[in-house]
């Protein structure tokens, strides 16, 4: 059943609010840059008040998309409110959300900008100081172990969704089809290194 919610991150609800992004209605209305995108949703890049964000958009919520979020433990949710639940979890490892909702078969979610960063692969193919790449190369599996230890699974966990920020954090990006488990076993392990 199609539902109509707006939810403000508690955290900066008075940030989301000073920016207006209040009611689908008005996120809807910014015009962007669709820098990513598949059939029933995309992810627009929008300068709003001289800030620049980004709008995950669901198009269209499947029946099976919902369906798999209820069997893995998400309830009844849209791609949006499962993304909401492992950014939570994740917190400084993952960008920062503003606010999410869904209003009949469409669903939004407001991230904020990383700031200046090149992707893992990019990083890899320019960066020629040994030192730095043995640093984010150690960052990097700390902060996949600190990812699993918070109980949080992504099969898709490629490269392109890794960012190297200016300042030698990493921000792992996309997490729409990861799932909250118990225990990440090894052969989940073995699975996200062999990506890299």
């Amino acid at each position: 059943m199609p539902r109509d919610t707006w939810i403000l991150n508690p955290e900066f609800q008075v940030r989301a609010s000073e920016l207006g992004f209040t009611h689908y209605q008005k996120v809807e209305n910014l015009n962007g840059v669709v820098v990513s995108g598949h059939v029933r949703r995309n992810v627009s890049r929008v300068t709003h008040q001289g800030e620049i964000f980004y709008i995950k958009r669901e198009h269209e919520i499947r029946f099976r998309d919902r369906f798999r979020a209820w069997k893995e433990g998400f309830g009844w949710a849209s791609l949006a409110e499962r993304e909401v639940a492992i950014l939570e979890r994740l917190g400084d490892l993952a960008p920062t959300w503003l606010a999410w909702g869904e209003n009949g078969k469409q669903s939004w979610l407001i991230l904020e900008e990383v700031g200046e960063y090149r992707d893992f692969a990019t990083f890899l193919n320019q960066e020629r100081d040994l030192s730095l790449r043995r640093k984010i190369w150690t960052t990097l599996a700390e902060n996949l172990h600190e990812i699993q230890s918070r109980g949080v699974y992504q099969a898709d966990l490629f490269t392109k969704h890794i960012f190297v920020l200016q300042d030698g954090r990493l921000k792992f990006l996309d997490w729409q089809r990861g799932i909250i488990t118990g225990r990440i076993t090894d052969q989940q392990r073995v699975a996200t290194l062999a990506r890299f």
